[in-house]
C-alpha cells in the first residue's frame, strides 16, 4: 500500500463506508468526530505490508477499493490515450441514432400493416382462430418495440444531460441520483421534473417522451377498432330455383285428349293462396342460403338502366292483373210479394271458349235484400272469354295481355268501398242517396254499394332482384314480360326471351342477343319469334310488329298450351260461384257453384269465399287475392318446372354472406406515438447539434459510471471519451470492503 501523500497511490479509498482504528495488541478504540476520522488516527498500509503509525494508532481502510493492475510500461500509453478527445459526434451517438431510425421503421410498419387491413377482414393467419399470431398481438409487439426504442433514446439523453447539469456548477449530490433514477423509468423521470424545470429544457422533453411512452401500447390497440361485417363465404354459394319450361307430371297431365288437368297439389296451392293471401314467395324449397344472408348479382339491359330496374335472374311465371269495371254495372229494381228486392248486374258476352258451356253465364248479379234464396247474392263471379266488353273502362295494355291469357274472370260483390262515414257516424253510399235506398240496407244489416273487377291470369317471364335476409327470401319483380303466342309459334307452345340474361359467361341483352348468339353451336341456341311491343330497343320500347331473335337456350322461356288449358279448366270450375249469407249469420257467407242460374248448394267453393270480405271488399283486396294466386302458381312452376336442357329446375348461383370481424383504423390514436417520435427526433437532433457546437470538441459519457470511479486514476478525465475510459477501466480492479 502506498503512503499517504504519494503522488500515485496504489490504493484509493472512495466513499468510505466505515474506518476502524486498531490499538496495538488487538484492542480497538474507535475515535470519531462527527462521523470522520482524525488525522491522528489514520494508518495506510504500504506495498510491503508494513504500517506507519501516527500516535501509535493504525487505521484499516474500508469501502470501494480500486487497485491498478496495469504494467508500468502501459501507463504512459494510457495517459496518452486518455488525452485524446472524441471527435466524431455521430459515432458517439451511433447506437441512439440507429435505434431512432428503427423507431421510424417500426411506426411505419404498424401504419402499413393496419392500412393494408383497414375496413377489411381481420386476418386469421395459419387458418385458425386459436393458432398462430393475431393482428392484435403483432401490433402489440411492434408497439412494445417502438416504445422501448423511444425510451432508450430518451434515457440515454437524460444520462448525458446529467454531466451537463453537474458541469455547470456545484450541484447537490442528490441531483445525480435523481438523474440516475430518471434513466430507469417513468416514475423516476417525473421526480426529476422539479429539478430541471425551466433550467434544462432538453431534460423536460426527454421526461415527456419517457412518461408518455407508457401510453403507446394502449393507444395503438385503441386505434384498432373491430366491428362485425359481412363477407362472402367462398365455399358455400347461395342458389335459387327458376324454371324455363313447364312439363307434365308434377304440374299437369292429360286427362283425355285435348283436355288437361292440374296436379292436385297445384290445385290445393291455388285454393290456399286465395283463402290465405300472401305476396311472399318465401318457399324454403326454392332457395338455399347456408348463412341466412345471401345476395344475387344484378345485371343491366343497357348502361343507362337505373339500379332499381336491374335484374338478378328470371323465371317462367304466371302473372295476374285486375282492373276496375265499376262504371259498367247496372242497377235493377224489382218488387216481388211485398218485399223490396233489387240487384246490381254486369252484362257479359256469352263465351264459347270452354267446354263448360253449361256453367257459363251472360250476367253477374248481386242482390242484398229479400228472403234468402237464389235471388240473394253477396258475390258473383265467372270465367269469361276475352275482355273486350270492358274496353270502355280499362287500359289497352290490359286488353293486350288478356288476349293471350290462361283465363279471364270477372267479380261483382257488395261492398262499402265507395261509401263514406258521415259526421254523425252513419254510413252514406251512392245507392242509398237514390230512391232505391231501402233496397240496399240488407247486406250485413248496413247500407251498401258494390265493387266490380275484371281480372286476368297470363303466362309471363318475371325478372327478379332477389336477396335472402335472416333466412327469408325477398324478391322484387323489376319487370314482367307476357309470353304471347305469335304468328310463328306452334299452336301448342309459346316462347319468350329473358333479357338481360347471363349465360355461358356472357351477358346477353336486348341489343346484342342475336349477334352474341351467333358463335354458339346449333344445339345451344334457338330462334324465337317475339312481340316487339315488349322488346326494348336502345332502352325504348317499340309499339308494334314481330321479329325473330336468336337466343341461347339458357335465355328462352316456353309454356305449353296444355298447361294454360289446365289452369283455365280449374278456374272455370272454381270461379263460377255465387256467395250468400247462411241464415242469420250475417258476418259469414258461403259460396256455391252455379250452373246456368241454378245454385248448386251441394258444391261449395271455399276458394272464392276468400274474395269476399264483409263490407270491405275492394279492388285492392281482389288484386291482393289474384296476386297471391299468381304468385303461388309461379312458385309451383319454379319448384317443379324444367330447365332449358333437363326436366329439372335451374339453380341460379348467388353469394352467401357470413358475419366476420373487420377492422376500422382510428388514425387519430396514432397522434401520440407520432408526436413522441417527433419529440424524440428533435431531442436527438438537439444533442447532436449541442455536441457539434461544443468548443474544443465534446465528450459523451451518457450513463457510464466510470467517470466517477476513475476520477483519481485518469488524468485529463474531462477530455477523455467513453471509449478511452472503457480501455482504461480494463486495467483496474474494484472491491467493496466492509468492516470486520
Amino acid at each position: 500500500m502506498a503512503h499517504l501523500g504519494e503522488e500515485n497511490p496504489a490504493h484509493i479509498e472512495l466513499r468510505p463506508l466505515a474506518s476502524t482504528t486498531e490499538v496495538p495488541g488487538g484492542a480497538r478504540n474507535p475515535k470519531h468526530h462527527g462521523g470522520r476520522l482524525n488525522s491522528e488516527t489514520v494508518s495506510l498500509i504500504n506495498d510491503e505490508g508494513h504500517s506507519q503509525d501516527y500516535n501509535e494508532i493504525t487505521t484499516r481502510p474500508t469501502g470501494l477499493l480500486i487497485r491498478d493492475t496495469a504494467l508500468p510500461t502501459l501507463v504512459t500509453d494510457l495517459k496518452d490515450a486518455h488525452s485524446k478527445r472524441q471527435s466524431n459526434v455521430f459515432a458517439a451517438w451511433g447506437i441512439e441514432l440507429a435505434v431512432l431510425l428503427l423507431s421510424f421503421g417500426v411506426l411505419g410498419a404498424m401504419i402499413a400493416i393496419l392500412q393494408s387491413f383497414r375496413d377489411g377482414e381481420v386476418p386469421r393467419w395459419n387458418g385458425t382462430s386459436s393458432g398462430g399470431i393475431t393482428l392484435n398481438a403483432l401490433i402489440g409487439v411492434l408497439a412494445t418495440i417502438f416504445r422501448a426504442s423511444l425510451a432508450f433514446v430518451a434515457f440515454e439523453v437524460l444520462a448525458e444531460l446529467k454531466w451537463e447539469w453537474v458541469a455547470a456548477q456545484f450541484r447537490p449530490l442528490n441531483d445525480v441520483q435523481r438523474f440516475e433514477d430518471a434513466t430507469r423509468g417513468a416514475w423516476g423521470s417525473m421526480m426529476l421534473l422539479p429539478v430541471v424545470t425551466i433550467r434544462q429544457p432538453l431534460s423536460i422533453v426527454a421526461v415527456i417522451v419517457v412518461v408518455l411512452s407508457v401510453a403507446i401500447g394502449p393507444f395503438a390497440q385503441q386505434a384498432m377498432q373491430t366491428y362485425y361485417c359481412l363477407r362472402i363465404a367462398e365455399d358455400r354459394p347461395a342458389t335459387v330455383q327458376v324454371a324455363h319450361r313447364v312439363g307434365t307430371g308434377r304440374l299437369f297431365y292429360a286427362q283425355r285428349p285435348s283436355y288437361y288437368v292440374l296436379h292436385v297439389g297445384l290445385q290445393a296451392a291455388m285454393q290456399d293462396a286465395v283463402v290465405n293471401p300472401s305476396n311472399d314467395s318465401n318457399i324454403p324449397s326454392i332457395f338455399q342460403c347456408p348463412t341466412g344472408n345471401c345476395t344475387f348479382p344484378t345485371y343491366a339491359d343497357h348502361p343507362e338502366q337505373p339500379e332499381e330496374e336491374r335484374a338478378s335472374y328470371a323465371s317462367l311465371a304466371m302473372c295476374g292483373r285486375c282492373e276496375d269495371v265499376y262504371d259498367l254495372a247496372l242497377t235493377n229494381i224489382k218488387k216481388q210479394a211485398g218485399n223490396d228486392t233489387g240487384g246490381i248486374y254486369i252484362q257479359l258476352p256469352v263465351s264459347n271458349s270452354t267446354g263448360y258451356q253449361s256453367k257459363m253465364t251472360d250476367k253477374l248479379q248481386v242482390s242484398p235484400g229479400g228472403p234468402v234464396g237464389s235471388n240473394v247474392s253477396y258475390l258473383d263471379a265467372a270465367v269469361v272469354g276475352d275482355l273486350e266488353w270492358a274496353s270502355r273502362v280499362v287500359p289497352q295494355d290490359f286488353l293486350d295481355v288478356a288476349s293471350g291469357s290462361a283465363a279471364n274472370f270477372s267479380i261483382l260483390a257488395l261492398s262499402q268501398d265507395h261509401c263514406s262515414t258521415l259526421a254523425n257516424g252513419s254510413i252514406s253510399c251512392p245507392l242509398s242517396d237514390a230512391k232505391v235506398m231501402s233496397l240496399f240496407n240488407g247486406a250485413w244489416g248496413k247500407p251498401t254499394d258494390y265493387v266490380a273487377a275484371a281480372c286476368t291470369l297470363y303466362p309471363c317471364i318475371k325478372s327478379y332482384a332477389g336477396t335472402v335476409q335472416d333466412g327469408a327470401l325477398s324478391e322484387t319483380v323489376v319487370r314482367s314480360t307476357p309470353v304471347h303466342m305469335t304468328d310463328r309459334d306452334e299452336w301448342w307452345n309459346r316462347n319468350g326471351v329473358q333479357f338481360p340474361c347471363w349465360a355461358n359467361g356472357t351477358l346477353y341483352t336486348s341489343s346484342n342477343m342475336s349477334s352474341a348468339s351467333e358463335e354458339l353451336p346449333a344445339s345451344a341456341k334457338q330462334n324465337v319469334s317475339i312481340d316487339l311491343k315488349y322488346w326494348p330497343h336502345d332502352g325504348h320500347v317499340v309499339k308494334f310488329g314481330e321479329a325473330n331473335v336468336t337466343a341461347p337456350r339458357d335465355c328462352v322461356m316456353s309454356v305449353v298450351d296444355g298447361f294454360l288449358g289446365a289452369v283455365h279448366n280449374v278456374l272455370v270450375k272454381t270461379t263460377r260461384v255465387r256467395c250468400l249469407p247462411q241464415g242469420h249469420q250475417l258476418e259469414t257467407a258461403s259460396c256455391f257453384a252455379v250452373e246456368g242460374d241454378r245454385l248448386m248448394t251441394g258444391e261449395d267453393s271455399i276458394a272464392m269465399a276468400g274474395f269476399l270480405h264483409p263490407r270491405v271488399t275492394s279492388l285492392n283486396t281482389i288484386r291482393e287475392n289474384v296476386e297471391s294466386l299468381s304468385l303461388r302458381i309461379t312458385t309451383q312452376i319454379r319448384q317443379y318446372g324444367w330447365g332449358p336442357y333437363t326436366q329439372d329446375p335451374v339453380a341460379v348461383r348467388g353469394e352467401a354472406w357470413e358475419s366476420r370481424t373487420c377492422l376500422h383504423v382510428a388514425w387519430e390514436w396514432f397522434a401520440l406515438p407520432a408526436t413522441l417520435l417527433v419529440l424524440c427526433t428533435l431531442l436527438m437532433a438537439g444533442m447532436v447539434v449541442r455536441d457539434l457546437r461544443a468548443s474544443g470538441g465534446s465528450v459523451v459519457w451518457k450513463g457510464s459510471v466510470l467517470p466517477f470511479l476513475l476520477k483519481d486514476h485518469v488524468k485529463g478525465l474531462e477530455t477523455s471519451s467513453l471509449k478511452t475510459l472503457n480501455v482504461a477501466a480494463r486495467d483496474f480492479e474494484i472491491k467493496l470492503q466492509k468492516a470486520d
